[in-house]
């Protein structure tokens, strides 16, 4: 099969990005988070008006299409458009999470929920978890991990909260972010992690020489299979959706003014609040990687597979835990031909338009 810019684990995706790096002439950086795992920095000055950011690995086995999207922006792009922006390219944010097919860090933090001002201010970040889930802890933090039991607590328990609740306040309550359970899901943490402070560092250092930036998050398993789906946090009607919809013209994919979902701490959070420059723009990338005919079921199995991952990792239960690595890999990174053509060329078409309207 060929998959050029697909790679089989995280150390492969970065040593290629290195390799590239280096070819393309980038200055390169490169942040140490524990042992053999980096979060590496590649930057090339060509324009001193405009600055494209490409960040892959926020959620770490988000990181394959991630790394995927940046080797193939420097193996077929930046030399053809060298002049007309400085990039800057962050490579896996979190590489922890990449190595070992997880979401979250170390630390169990999402790290897309992270970037919080100050910890010590709040007691419950989310009282709506607390109300909605904190006596069905089971449905995050299930005992057991057969496929009956998170079935049942699943689909069964939430389906009756979602009778009780709005299911729009089901749905925020989950994915908002919590400061409660450093063990459940949508951990933000109790202070900046390490990986949140160089990101910081990197968008202060990197943005202070430039009038405009623009800052694009890319992720993967939340859409449809086989589209794009993409977010940024204007307004209709402002200048900077204008611009991001001229960017995302005639790509096939779909287009959203807003979050995914409302949640707290985004990196994005930290761009508009780091970045030095006059104009900012940001867009979220999701590419659907599990069902083509529906969003809502693609969604459903992600979040039961996250609450059987988390379970198994914060109960370091060894014998299942080389199982549940392999299904969340397969489940962020579809290892096939079809996939492989389909992000190559939607890829591409949104690269050339990002260099034609930004």
């Amino acid at each position: 099969m060929n998959r050029k810019y697909f790679y089989k684990n995280y150390f492969e995706a970065r040593n290629k990005f290195i390799e590239l790096s280096k070819k393309n002439k980038f200055e390169q950086e490169n942040y140490k988070i524990e042992k053999n795992l980096t979060i590496d920095v590649s930057f090339k000055k060509t324009n001193k008006d405009k600055l494209i950011i490409f960040l892959s690995g926020v959620h770490g086995v988000e990181g394959y299409l991630g790394s995927g999207f940046q080797n193939l922006f420097l193996d077929k792009f930046f030399q053809k458009n060298k002049n007309k922006s400085s990039v800057l390219l962050i490579h896996s944010l979190n590489p922890y999470g990449y190595a070992n097919n997880r979401r979250y860090n170390k630390n169990n933090v999402d790290l897309n929920r992270n970037n919080i001002e100050n910890f010590k201010n709040v007691k419950n970040i989310n009282p709506k978890y607390t109300e909605i889930f904190r006596n069905l802890l089971p449905v995050y933090n299930p005992k057991n991990t057969n496929f009956f039991t998170v079935y049942f607590y699943y689909y069964i328990k939430l389906f009756l909260q979602m009778i009780k609740y709005a299911p729009s306040d089901v749905i925020n309550a989950s994915g908002f972010g919590q400061n409660i359970d450093s063990k459940s899901v949508c951990y933000c943490g109790n202070k900046k992690e390490k990986e949140t402070l160089i990101l910081e560092n990197i968008l202060k250092k990197h943005t202070k020489e430039f009038k405009k930036v623009i800052f694009v998050d890319i992720h993967s398993g939340s859409a449809r299979k086989y589209e794009i789906a993409t977010y940024t946090n204007y307004p209709e009607d402002s200048k900077e959706i204008k611009l991001i919809k001229k960017i995302w013209k005639n790509t096939k994919s779909r287009f959203t003014k807003a979050r995914a979902m409302n949640h707290i701490g985004s990196v994005e959070d930290s761009f508009y609040k780091n970045c030095k420059s006059k104009e900012k723009y940001d867009i979220t990338l999701e590419y659907g990687t599990i069902l083509r005919f529906s969003m809502i079921m693609s969604l459903s199995y992600l979040a039961r597979l996250l609450v059987i991952e988390n379970s198994i990792y914060n109960r370091k239960k060894k014998r299942k835990y080389k199982k549940i690595k392999r299904r969340m890999k397969e489940a962020y990174f579809p290892e096939d031909e079809t996939y492989y053509l389909f992000f190559k060329k939607r890829t591409s078409k949104f690269i050339k338009r990002i260099y034609k309207y930004f």
